[in-house]
């Protein structure tokens, strides 16, 4: 099989597979788990009815903010490629994003620190991001509690 016929084959496989979510009235986040060493980890997602088995990652951005991505078929057909598992619409992205920078605590970018001009980056201890100290306190609290849950109706 030539490489142009393992192409079209490995884009057929995918659209076959890939799940498709459009915009949903009700969206859950739940069953989070963090790494507040490396401020990253992973959330369980209800779309209406409709829970996802598979998870979804967090990560803390360079910008000081938390972003989402979500599962991916790698390597399908022996492509030397990763590919999105998951599709949801724009509107649920954007609302998954703005949730999760409501629910963790704020953080400083990398750049130059507002107030003490120190330069901020991969090297800073994660400690000295933190904005608010008692706003990790409570997240950690919600989280190994349990009782971690952003619920986002309508949506």
């Amino acid at each position: 099989m030539d490489s142009s016929e393992h192409v079209r084959k490995v884009h057929q496989w995918v659209a076959e597979n890939v799940q498709k979510f459009s915009t949903p009235k009700t969206l859950i986040i739940n069953q989070i788990e963090f790494d507040w060493k490396d401020f990253c980890g992973s959330f369980a997602l209800t779309l209406d009815q409709t829970a996802i088995k598979e998870r979804f990652s967090i990560s803390l951005g360079i910008d000081g903010r938390y972003t989402f991505s979500g599962p991916l078929f790698v390597s399908p057909l022996g492509a030397p490629a990763s590919f999105g598992a998951i599709e949801l619409s724009d509107e649920t992205e954007i609302a998954i994003t703005k949730a999760l920078n409501q629910f963790f605590p704020k953080m400083l970018a990398f750049g130059l620190h507002p107030d003490t001009q120190k330069s901020i980056d991969r090297s800073t201890p994660i400690q000295e991001r933190v904005l608010d100290h008692q706003a990790i306190e409570r997240c950690q609290k919600q989280i190994t509690s349990g009782t971690a849950q952003i619920t986002l109706a309508p949506l």
